[in-house]
């Protein structure tokens, strides 16, 4: 069973912090070809020549019988569903491209800070910071592909890799920013007359509190509500949702409090919007120089628990058959993709379909979905959105044109189920797992290891990043996967014992 640690708070991923797989090579071989199946892990290996005035030669990974005639960049990879899966994908299916890790300068500061023993791997690891370093890349004998970031807190850094070293699958660098900023993202959408949320970036309480009364809050008892947050974050982390000025003044607080995630300074801002009510969807979509392709559509459910206003639920699979929003959501997807400039590669896109306005977005994540969510689609679509990175990062465009369809349909019912911890203080027992193990939609499943073991100390569920496990659950048959379903979500409550 997998576990996740502190790596996920500083990635924004479900990640775990395993060595990538790697050649090393020096000046004078440039490429050394691994006989296949052969690893060398760099988190056991010390092999690192530093040199005089430079960094070292970056880390590069290939199997090919001859050298390289292209390379990728695989930044921040050290998810095994994710980076660590694209980069087996590029070794199995595309032999003649290395591929060659490296680290954000975000992640790159958190774990010199964390692990200096291990400075001389960081610092080999690291994107090019001057203008030698820059040449020493630039020399090696390939064609610069693509740069892919697993991370969100990298997708700066990644950016500005593909522009130094002119890969060939990038985007005009126009609007990069508005792809990280969750207000100049909505901003563009409604400067192209899509839907779009009311919002604003607020410099002070007091213009925070003015702005959530324009938008029909009232200062006594009120229904309404307003979302007040970060303009950049993941897994809606300091997300409040606000009923009055008391609570928009603790939202502000502890916004204000922190640091931008990504970044080394503080918020001096939040971001207030309309509390946009309806039912949310995710949309994963690859693009191959603009051609797009729908790799997955999520319907999410959320609940209130714990005093957290959006705990997930559940993330299931949905197609035009199940759910007959689903082509007006991609086709608005779509639209905002092509506004926002994206040409390339895998997207995570959320919107929320209101009762009187259609599809509205929540925000744009030019990154996978952070999910182990392979297993799901390969059982219920046939094929996934890493595979589909790859063809369209490496493959050719007539094989893009035809080998998945515009829109994926559903063979198989699938979901992944997010297991709320109601308990507080000191774990006694976990409960129903032989019974989730028996269920008949079970395809995976697992407790995290800080909600297993006797004796820790656990906290209750409030968001995506604190919950206690999950539940993958696949069946032909819908009705007994629902059944499944409202059986995990009755046994929450109990599952956890604590004292």
């Amino acid at each position: 069973m997998r576990s996740r640690n502190w790596l996920a708070l500083v990635l924004g991923t479900s990640a775990i912090l395993l060595g990538p797989v790697t050649a090393l090579f020096g000046r004078a071989a440039l490429f050394r070809s691994h006989p296949r199946n052969a690893t060398v892990d760099l988190r056991k290996t010390s092999g690192f020549t530093l040199r005089a005035g430079s960094s070292n030669l970056p880390c590069v990974e290939y199997y090919g019988e001859e050298p390289p005639k292209r390379a990728v960049v695989l930044m921040d990879a050290f998810c095994p569903y994710h980076g660590l899966y694209l980069a087996n994908a590029v070794r199995v299916r595309f032999p003649d491209t290395a591929v060659v890790t490296a680290l954000s300068d975000y992640l790159y500061a958190f774990l010199s800070a964390t692990e200096p023993e291990s400075q001389a791997q960081w610092d080999s690891m690291r994107v090019p910071q001057d203008e030698t370093t820059l040449a020493i890349w630039q020399s090696l004998p390939v064609a610069w592909q693509a740069v892919y970031c697993e991370s969100d807190s990298g997708l700066e850094s990644a950016e500005a890799l593909r522009e130094v070293l002119g890969v060939a699958c990038r985007d005009k660098p126009v609007m990069l920013s508005a792809r990280r900023h969750k207000y100049k993202m909505n901003d563009r959408v409604k400067s192209v007359g899509l839907e779009s949320v009311k919002q604003k970036m607020c410099d002070s309480l007091d213009e925070a509190q003015a702005f959530a009364q324009e938008l029909g809050l009232s200062t006594g008892e009120s229904l309404q509500a307003v979302i007040v947050k970060p303009f950049r974050g993941v897994a809606s982390e300091s997300v409040h949702l606000c009923h009055d000025n008391a609570e928009i003044e603790s939202a502000w607080n502890s916004i204000t409090s922190t640091a931008v995630f990504g970044c080394k300074g503080r918020h001096d801002s939040v971001l207030v919007q309309e509390f946009l009510q309806g039912c949310e969807y995710a949309v994963d979509v690859v693009l191959r120089d603009g051609i797009p392709k729908v790799a997955a559509v999520w319907r999410y459910d959320k609940t209130q628990a714990n005093g957290a206003p959006f705990c997930y639920v559940c993330t299931r699979l949905v197609d035009s058959h199940s759910d007959p929003q689903v082509p007006v959501v991609c086709d608005y997807v779509l639209d905002v993709l092509r506004a926002l400039g994206v040409k390339w590669g895998l997207s995570h896109n959320e919107v929320i379909v209101t009762s009187d306005r259609g599809p509205v977005l929540v925000e744009v994540n030019c990154r996978q979905h952070n999910m182990d969510f392979c297993p799901l689609t390969m059982a219920c679509i046939g094929y996934n959105a890493l595979d589909m990175t790859v063809d369209a990062l490496l493959g050719d465009e007539e094989s893009w044109k035809v080998t998945y369809p515009a829109f994926p349909a559903l063979r198989a019912q699938g979901c992944m189920v997010h297991l709320i911890n109601y308990a507080s203080g000191v774990l006694n027992e976990v409960k129903h797992l032989e019974e989730i193990d028996a269920l008949p939609s079970v395809l995976n499943w697992e407790v995290y290891d800080h909600f297993r073991e006797p004796g820790i100390l656990i906290e209750p569920t409030v968001d995506i990043r604190s919950d206690a496990g999950w539940v993958q659950l696949v069946h032909e048959d819908l009705n007994t996967l629902e059944h499944n379903y409202e059986q995990l979500v009755a046994w929450m409550p109990t599952m956890f014992q604590a004292h």
